[in-house]
């Protein structure tokens, strides 16, 4: 949905303070390690969903290139969730899920001073 919105350009400014502070809540939530309901998850994965698609507007103006950027984005972002959650899924060894946990923290970390950044610009 956020892909076939994003010619539109809506809410341009706050699409990376957006995706940031997503980012910053995730990390987070991994590094508390705490499990959500299925109804959160999703609805957490939807709105991210949305903002990387609103964001993932491409800079060419044919339709043609349009379609095949965005047809890239969809499915390099897939392929990049189902390795994660992959990976993620076989941590369960003790160590592992710490290592999960410290990469949870630094992206929450990176996020935050990002985030700043972009707020002080």
């Amino acid at each position: 949905m956020g892909l076939a919105l994003s010619p539109f350009e809506l809410l341009r400014e706050w699409q990376t303070p957006a995706l940031l502070a997503c980012a910053l809540g995730t990390g987070l939530l991994v590094a508390a390690a705490r499990p959500l309901s299925r109804s959160v998850t999703a609805a957490i994965a939807g709105l991210i969903a949305l903002l990387l698609g609103l964001d993932s507007t491409p800079e060419e103006a044919t339709i043609r290139a349009r379609v095949i950027i965005l047809t890239g984005v969809g499915v390099g972002t897939h392929l990049l969730l189902l390795n994660v959650v992959a990976l993620t899924s076989c941590a369960q060894k003790a160590w592992l899920k710490v290592g999960v946990r410290v990469v949870g923290s630094w992206t929450a970390a990176s996020a935050l001073l990002v985030l700043a950044l972009a707020i002080r610009r």
